[in-house]
């Protein structure tokens, strides 16, 4: 059965590459362009897919019900996603057309302000809601000069604790939840414009800029101790310079390398006292990084399928999703978290005070409430919509504030499979408050009113720095 369970997701994963290949011939004739649709299905193979057969091998699943589950749900996405792109039409706003358009950059002296502006803003929200420096941060202070790791793991694990779900357990709320969310976009969406200015003009400033940029980011997103956010807005970066730049598969292998080090950095403090103490720290930190990436939200996800069709859990028929969205909102109670009862459905001899949560991927959630053919015809209507989002954002003007707003909004329809549609809209209403404040500040710096970002790329303007500037 476990190796039927391999077999059955290696052929659907080869079907699907074949399918990718094919998807990327029509909209980016063959260039690495990150697209939301090949981002989507990289998510779903990596962190859904090796959790199922995990799940057999463990004994989680009793049978291949799960692996029979999961595969047509790609399927319908991809159906969806072709209907829709082949209704738009392929070579309306497609990934190379945008590509190969002009960029424009006006304004180079007023943007270096707004970026230290909006940075500056960011920094002040971050300060707020840590209360002061970064527990991460301290903790690896703490670790370096000491060299042993449970004072360290035991101040981030407390702080971690106040700053993601200890409102959920009577703990003060002064807006983690938006600020958080506000740092995880904030932050690429500085770092992929000044990245992007350096590549264009090549001068030491905005190597500088670039350079502190994804250091506050570090500090700022990895702080509070979690590992996978800092991950997705490094990414996150990737993604909108692959959009202005012919980006390499050794370019892309060095990037996934050097976030490897990162995460192997960030595990340093986080859960590895013990480990530390016996001199196990780095395999340790190896096993638990894999099995927390690759299989973890996964492994949940399969739970809850199991725990649906045995009866363990009801489906709630849209109860988890209205659970997301009440907790979405600021300064608004909601009901236990669906992670939360997952876990104590998991751990059904849990000691009391326990605060974990079992974090799903969006097909969890999806299964929770809608069932078998309420999911399948989910992931129809996300390809669909992934289609119709790609034709939207790559029709925009082409500059650099605009690559970022694109390059990170491709990323989050792309984590669709790992988030879904809540966190969709709240990370765009992060993402459009930071993109108007710079604007905002960008217009303030300039001895003229700065026109949008959002203007027609046919307007006088554009059309004028089109000619200046050569693609």
């Amino acid at each position: 059965m476990f190796l039927t369970s391999i077999f059955s997701f290696v052929a659907a994963g080869l079907v699907v590459l074949s399918v990718l290949y094919w998807i990327a011939g029509r909209e980016n004739h063959y260039r690495i362009i990150f697209t939301p649709v090949l981002l989507f299905c990289l998510h779903e193979m990596a962190f859904l897919w090796p959790a199922a057969v995990y799940g057999v091998a463990t004994g989680v699943s009793a049978d291949l019900f799960s692996t029979l589950v999961i595969i047509p749900m790609m399927f319908a996405f991809l159906g969806g996603y072709i209907l829709t792109r082949e209704t738009i039409g392929w070579h309306i706003a497609s990934p190379h057309e945008f590509w190969t358009r002009p960029m424009a950059i006006p304004h180079e002296r007023a943007r270096l302000l707004a970026i230290a502006a909006t940075g500056g803003l960011l920094v002040a929200a971050g300060v707020f809601m840590y209360q002061g420096q970064p527990p991460a941060m301290v903790g690896l202070t703490q670790f370096l000069k000491s060299g042993y790791g449970g004072g360290a793991a035991n101040l981030v694990s407390e702080n971690r604790l106040d700053l993601t779900k200890g409102h959920h357990f009577g703990g003060e709320y002064r807006g983690q939840g938006a600020i958080r969310v506000l740092q995880r976009v904030g932050w690429p969406y500085l770092a992929a414009t000044s990245t992007i200015m350096f590549v264009r003009r090549r001068t030491g400033t905005w190597a500088a800029v670039s350079l502190c940029t994804y250091l506050l980011g570090f500090v700022f997103i990895a702080g509070e101790g979690t590992r996978g956010p800092f991950l997705w807005a490094a990414i996150s970066v990737l993604v909108a310079v692959s959009l202005q730049l012919r980006i390499k598969l050794a370019t892309c292998i060095s990037f996934v390398v050097a976030l490897v080090a990162c995460l192997v950095l960030l595990s340093l403090v986080q859960k590895l006292s013990g480990a530390a103490s016996r001199g196990e720290l780095l395999t340790a930190g190896g096993q638990q990084l894999i099995e927390r990436i690759f299989i973890g939200n996964g492994i949940n996800s399969v739970y809850v399928v199991e725990f649906v069709r045995t009866g363990v859990m009801e489906q709630r028929w849209g109860g988890i999703h209205w659970n997301d969205i009440t907790a979405a909102v600021p300064f608004v109670s909601s009901e236990t978290p669906f992670t939360f009862e997952l876990f104590l459905m998991q751990n059904p001899d849990a000691k009391i005070g326990r605060t974990t949560f079992s974090s799903t991927t969006y097909f969890g959630r999806l299964y929770g409430d809608f069932g078998c053919f309420g999911t399948l015809v989910s992931y129809f209507v996300m390809g669909c919509f992934v289609a119709w989002a790609s034709r939207v954002l790559f029709s925009m003007p082409k500059m650099a504030c605009s690559i970022s707003l694109i390059g990170i909004t491709v990323m989050s329809v792309g984590q669709l499979s790992l988030n879904g549609f809540v966190y969709l809209f709240m990370s765009m209403v992060g993402l459009l408050f930071v993109a108007k404040f710079h604007q905002v500040c960008l217009a303030l710096f300039v001895d003229r009113p700065l026109k949008s970002c959002h203007t027609s790329a046919a307007s006088p303007l554009n059309r004028r720095l089109a000619g200046q500037h050569s693609p």
